[in-house]
């Protein structure tokens, strides 16, 4: 495991992360419940090794499938993490991220939810899609 070290948190710094090494995967989410929870067209996010991890503050946890559970700030309302338990995965938006360029996402899932404008800039880059989840 590589010894970077990435750090982030939300915009009133009560809410801190800490990631070592390199993330599982770097990827853009289309699907709608990112969208709603991000307020954006997608949810640009870098996926850890839970154990890769260590959050500080006291994050609101709340789940938004059967599978994922996200987690903001109660203080400002930033949405960072979104939780794969059963996976042992944990993601943070790349936004968030005290250095956000660090990471390019490399592929698309959920695309079969991206809006109309964004499908269209996907086909024209020649971007990786996933009609779902990435296999």
């Amino acid at each position: 495991m590589s010894d970077q070290i990435h750090e982030g948190g939300c915009l009133c710094g009560a809410i801190r992360y800490r990631a070592v090494g390199e993330p599982a995967n770097v990827r853009l989410c289309h699907c709608r419940i990112c969208q709603q929870v991000t307020g954006q067209p997608f949810n640009a996010r870098a996926q850890y090794r839970a154990e890769a991890v260590e959050v500080t503050g006291e994050p609101l946890w709340w789940a938004t499938s059967d599978a994922v559970t996200r987690g903001s700030c109660p203080t400002c309302g930033v949405t960072i993490f979104g939780k794969r338990a059963s996976a042992g995965m944990i993601g943070f938006t790349l936004a968030s991220m005290d250095q956000p360029a660090t990471f390019s996402p490399a592929d698309h899932i959920w695309v079969e939810s991206a809006l109309p404008w964004v499908k269209a800039w996907l086909d024209a880059t020649g971007a990786k899609q996933f009609p779902q989840m990435a296999t």
